[in-house]
């Protein structure tokens, strides 16, 4: 089974001449690994939103600080964001548990002001 950790943000992005000081305005819901049957679910749960919280927050607005403008208007920006987020995410809990658990990220909301 899996489960989601919804997460609700403004990500400051890449400073640029054309876009000085642009922002991303994200939801998404991270879509993670219940274990067997849903075994570890609640302790997964509890990993992600007390543990792993605040380096998942710090990795993710790293990410899109390193993003510009253009680059999120790209039409494959939100598959990258999603890729790339992926495997950060699993390179921080992958050093806590020796487990990929993060499955995939859904975005809902993707606004580039």
């Amino acid at each position: 089974g899996s489960a989601g950790s919804s997460q609700d943000a403004i990500f400051n992005i890449k400073s640029t001449t054309d876009h000085p000081s642009s922002y991303l305005l994200a939801h998404f819901i991270i879509i993670y690994d219940g274990g067997p049957k849903n075994s570890l679910l609640e302790k997964r749960k509890a990993l992600f939103e007390k543990t792993y919280l605040n380096e998942l927050k710090e990795a993710t607005i790293e990410y899109f600080r390193s993003q510009s403008y253009a680059d999120l208007q790209e039409e494959d920006a939100m598959q990258s964001a999603r890729e790339s987020l992926v495997k950060i995410y699993n390179d921080i809990v992958t050093g806590k548990t020796n487990q990929k658990i993060v499955l995939k990220i859904i975005f809902d909301k993707w606004i580039i002001q």
